[in-house]
């Protein structure tokens, strides 16, 4: 029965199939296989990443979606970027891919994704040698990583595994074969996360520092030489070090920085000195050389005196250096003072103060050393407890402007002599009762002391003074009086002012035209001086002249003082004769013009005087007037006329007239 019903529904199968094929009926499609989805299993939050998705459809894939977090993205290619999104632990977030083919049917699958907080995320950092540092050839040196948050760490020279470390400290060495350019990578893990840094170094060919060292072969026992040392590396000097060995065995050791160098020293023991001198390279690298010299003793004893040349003490202070590297007797005679010294050796310094006599006294200081050099230095020097000789001798009174000096300065060892006078300092010679002429400035009745000054070579000094009464001049003579005139008669205030003034003495002068004069004065003490006013009363004759009156006055001692008064007098009131002169006219456009006059004699304008000015310009002819009182200009004989209107350019000819005086001119 069983049978049957398996037969029976076989063949309606069968025919259900053969009548679908011959009446083109298709099935519906299955959806699309995934066939991939490549994401990192971890990402650090805000990092970018990369979600590739493959899937097969035997009628074509349509698009694919992914959804990661909030973000959704469609494209035909199923390669995406995302973006982790931040976290504040770690955290493993599930997206969903979608694939469609073109009949609408879709496939779903998930995937997922550990984001990592941030401060859980890988980190590494090469912390030495530093990025672009120098490595010697063939020097092992040390890599040092800080890492973080890390699995293991894998270290690289030019894309070459060194070593990997999984724990803490990241640190290992290496040693560099080839000199050139180099690469040093580390990476670090992390799951499926890789983190890495790298730097570039240069490992180059180092050689040892050159070094010098200069010093003379023979040097003199106990005299400073110098030992010349330079050092140069291109990787640049570390340390240097000099080292002196002496005869003894003793060693001096200096240290320098910077070069060339000079280090001086002075050998204190005789025989064979060696020099070394060594230098390192910041790699290390190290040169020593070394030079030999020999210290001798050639030279005798080295003497030094300190004395006073000249002294008025006659306690005498005497410093002396006797100074030899080797062993040496020494001497020192000082007048009739010795002292000895035996068996010294280097410095040796001594003073002692010396009761002298006055007059020269000698001085000797004499050394022998071992080697029997012989060495002697001699001196002289004066003891002078004398005063020098002085005197200053002036004149009671002087009335002149030389004073006359009498002086003594002398001395057995006279080093200067000064004259103070005034304000005048005057050096002398040596001498005695030597006459001698002063300039003194004008003085009106004072005392005028004078200091001299005596010195001599010892030091000793002597100091003089005198004074005398000095009246040489008349202090003080000035008249009032007007230059020009036009009365006959006027009057001449004088003054005159000095301590000693003579009241009784009054010289007037006049010129010829003078008829008549009176005198009146009067006699006042003021500031401890006589003040003379005289009042002088002048009548002239009818003149037009220049007079001349002299005045002079004079103290009780003689000196005198005078005045020249000039006065022009014109009382005739009448035009003056006609002058011979010559006239120029200035005729620039558009200003006041003028009139130079050039008189052959002198000749007098008061406010009198009038000029007028005549000229012709084209068929006109004008007259200008300048009345007075005129603008005149210049001296005597050259005289300027200024008019007050302009003076057009193409004057032919003019005529100027001046109180009576008419010349014609052309222009």
């Amino acid at each position: 029965m069983n049978v049957k019903r398996y037969l029976l529904l076989f063949l309606v199968t069968l025919i259900f199939l053969m009548f679908s094929v011959s009446c083109n009926i298709i099935f519906p499609n299955k959806p699309p296989e995934i066939n991939n989805i490549d994401a990192p299993s971890e990402v650090v939050e805000g990092d970018s990443f990369q979600c590739k998705v493959t899937a097969i459809d035997d009628k074509g894939i349509s698009y694919y979606r992914v959804k990661f977090d909030t973000t959704i993205a469609s494209n035909t290619t199923g390669v995406f970027n995302l973006l982790a999104p931040n976290v504040q632990i770690d955290k493993t977030i599930t997206g969903t891919v979608t694939v469609y083919d073109n009949m609408g049917y879709y496939t779903n699958e998930n995937f997922s994704v550990l984001v990592l907080d941030s401060l859980s995320a890988p980190a590494i950092k090469i912390l030495a040698p530093s990025d672009g540092s120098e490595i010697p050839l063939g020097d092992e040196f040390e890599i040092s990583v800080n890492a973080t948050n890390v699995d293991k760490v894998e270290f690289y020279f030019d894309d070459q595994k060194i070593v990997e470390k999984n724990t803490k400290p990241y640190v290992t060495t290496y040693t560099a074969l080839s000199a050139s350019e180099h690469t040093i990578k580390v990476i670090g893990y992390k799951g499926t996360l890789e983190v890495q840094d790298l730097i570039n170094v240069s490992v180059v060919e180092s050689s040892p520092p050159n070094a010098t060292i200069t010093v003379s072969s023979i040097v003199e026992l106990g005299e400073q030489i110098s030992i010349s040392v330079d050092a140069y590396d291109e990787n640049g000097i570390d340390c240097s070090t000099l080292t002196i060995l002496s005869p003894t065995g003793s060693k001096t050791f200096a240290n320098f920085s910077n070069f060339p160098q000079l280090y001086n020293f002075k050998p204190s023991i005789l025989g064979s000195y060696h020099v070394e001198f060594r230098v390192s390279d910041h790699y290390d690298n190290e040169t020593v050389v070394g030079k030999d010299f020999c210290a001798t003793d050639t030279k005798a004893p080295n003497l030094f005196l300190d004395y006073p040349e000249f002294t008025d003490d006659s306690n005498v202070p005497i410093n002396w250096t006797i100074t030899d590297p080797s062993t040496w007797d020494g001497v020192i005679k000082i007048g009739k003072t010795t002292f000895s010294f035996s068996n010294r050796k280097g410095e040796f310094s001594q003073n002692a103060v010396i009761t002298l006599d006055d007059g020269i006294n000698f001085l000797s200081l004499c050394a022998t050393d071992a080697w029997g050099h012989f060495s002697i230095k001699t001196a002289t020097f004066v003891v002078d407890t004398v005063d020098p000789e002085i005197k200053l001798d002036l004149p009671d009174q002087t009335f002149t402007n030389s004073l006359n000096v009498i002086y003594t300065a002398a001395d057995e060892w006279f080093d200067y002599a000064t004259l103070y006078v005034a304000t005048s300092q005057i050096p002398l010679n040596e001498a005695t009762d030597q006459n001698l002429n002063v300039d003194i400035p004008l003085i009106d009745g004072e005392n005028l002391n004078a200091t001299l000054v005596v010195a001599d070579k010892a030091g000793n000094i002597r100091m003089a003074t005198d004074n005398t009464f000095v009246d040489n001049t008349l202090y003080f003579l000035d008249a009032t009086y007007p230059a020009t005139t036009d009365q006959k008669s006027i009057d001449i205030t004088i003054n005159a002012e000095d301590k000693n003034l003579d009241e009784n003495y009054l010289a007037i002068n006049t010129s010829g035209n003078v008829s008549s004069y009176s005198v009146s004065k009067t006699i006042q003490v003021m500031d401890g001086k006589k003040h003379m006013e005289v009042t002088l009363s002048l009548d002239f004759t009818d003149t037009d002249s220049l007079e001349n009156i002299n005045i002079g006055v004079r103290d009780i001692y003689g000196n005198t003082k005078s005045l020249n008064l000039e006065i022009m007098v014109d009382n005739l009131h009448q035009p003056p004769q006609p002058l011979s002169a010559d006239l120029y006219v200035n005729t620039q456009v558009g200003r006041n013009d003028y009139v130079l006059i050039r008189f052959h004699e002198k000749v007098v304008f008061d406010d009198t005087t009038t000029a007028v000015l005549k000229y012709k310009s084209g068929s006109s002819v004008y007259n200008i007037n300048n009345a007075p009182p005129m603008t005149f200009y210049g001296d005597e004989q050259t005289v300027m006329i200024e008019f007050k209107e302009q003076i057009p350019s193409d004057v032919s000819a003019a005529t100027v007239t001046i109180d009576g005086l008419t010349d014609q001119f052309g222009n």
